[in-house]
């Protein structure tokens, strides 16, 4: 008679690797790294929704296939139309190049040309990695600064730290075109496919109908007293997790200040989060 073989779940194996409870991962991870979807309601304003168990799965199963750890972020998520982004880190892609098989070494050379773009410090205009393998071949690939430049309306790496974000992308191209890495983006992806999402795509509310068929008018509801409430919850969380993780949690979810969140139901899911983090503080 045939044996009968049995396949472990995608977070099993994950809790395996990394020494953890399965069920204290999952919390774990939805607690941290892996970032709710934004959403663009049909009045113009963007909404939050949480990661579902089916994309969360789906974030578990390529973080093994690529034997990342999603604790120390070498790996995150961003939900996307029922699947998700796999995000990995500088460190992560750092991990994915230089532990391949053959894998030799790399080095970088930049161009002696200096640009200097809107609100950027002054960076080579283009920046390569040579990477080495150990069956002698190497691969080449060159990044230009007009290409991946990223102009925001708010401070971010592109005008801090102009010079080291393009070798990020340089690295992150060479380690694809060697080694055929596949599925997996770096942050500043991640946000260029969302926002174009969220820019393409309105989220439809349901519309209340009337008895003779019509459309009645949708108003915009005031912000309330729970306004307020949610605002104390968000100032008391501040002290208890401190402010480098308070600010830290709030830029995740696309906001400086939590007075910029507009509605309860958005602030609700940061200060889920928020309790979770503090609970893992208390322990």
């Amino acid at each position: 008679m045939k044996k009968l073989t049995t396949t472990k779940g995608a977070l099993t194996l994950l809790g395996e690797r990394l020494n953890v409870n399965p069920e204290e991962l999952k919390a774990t991870l939805k607690a941290t790294v892996c970032k709710p979807a934004k959403v663009k309601n049909r009045d113009g304003s963007i909404g939050l929704r949480p990661i579902t168990d089916a994309e969360f799965i789906s974030f578990i199963a390529v973080a093994n296939t690529y034997k990342l750890n999603p604790i120390t972020k070498e790996i995150y998520a961003y939900p996307d139309k029922g699947a998700v982004i796999p995000i990995v880190s500088t460190d992560g892609w750092n991990k994915l190049m230089t532990t391949h098989p053959n894998y030799k070494t790399h080095n970088y050379r930049y161009s002696e040309d200096i640009v200097t773009l809107k609100g950027a410090k002054p960076c080579p205009e283009w920046i390569e990695i040579i990477i080495e393998q150990k069956d002698g071949s190497s691969v080449t690939v060159r990044e230009y600064l007009d290409e991946c430049f990223r102009d925001s309306q708010y401070v971010s790496p592109w005008q801090t730290h102009t010079k080291r974000m393009l070798r990020h992308k340089a690295k992150i191209q060479g380690a694809r075109e060697a080694f055929g890495f596949g599925g997996i983006y770096d942050q500043d992806e991640g946000e260029r496919i969302i926002e174009g999402q969220v820019a393409a795509e309105a989220i439809e509310e349901p519309k209340a109908i009337s008895d003779q068929g019509q459309e009645e008018p949708q108003e915009e509801k005031p912000k309330t007293n729970g306004y307020g409430e949610m605002l104390k919850k968000f100032a008391e969380y501040k002290k208890i997790i401190g402010e480098e993780t308070y600010y830290n949690l709030l830029k995740d979810f696309g906001f400086e200040k939590a007075n910029q969140i507009k509605t309860i139901s958005n602030g609700n899911i940061i200060l889920e989060r928020m309790e979770k983090v503090a609970k893992n503080i208390k322990k």
